[in-house]
């Protein structure tokens, strides 16, 4: 894979986690105000590296809820970890979507 390939790779999964976590995750309710949008940018390496070097969902789910309850200082609550894990799974379907077409366009497809 080219460079430029991994660059515009890995461009496409950041973008799809930062959209995830900002519409989907957001343990603090701010997706609907769009100056909000990159509050939570600051944790796009950390997950994007972690889908990229082959996380399961548990260790995903358990990092988020790490930033919300240390990060954030929100409190845990069952609920909280169900939708940090719903979250994770997500985050794992839309990198294998990334990779599959990637790859797909890397085999001449």
């Amino acid at each position: 894979m080219s460079e430029s390939h991994d660059r515009i790779r890995i461009y496409e999964l950041s973008r799809r986690v930062g959209e995830i976590l900002h519409y989907i995750w957001d343990p603090i309710g701010i997706s609907e105000i769009p100056e909000a949008r990159d509050e939570y940018d600051g944790y796009l390496g950390d997950i994007t590296g972690m889908l990229m070097r082959g996380a399961g969902k548990e260790e995903i789910s358990k990092r988020l809820d790490i930033i919300a309850t240390e990060t954030m200082g929100l409190s845990g609550t069952s609920e909280g970890r169900k939708h940090s894990m719903k979250t994770a799974e997500l985050l794992i379907a839309h990198f294998a979507n990334v990779d599959a077409k990637f790859n797909e366009k890397k085999n001449g497809g």
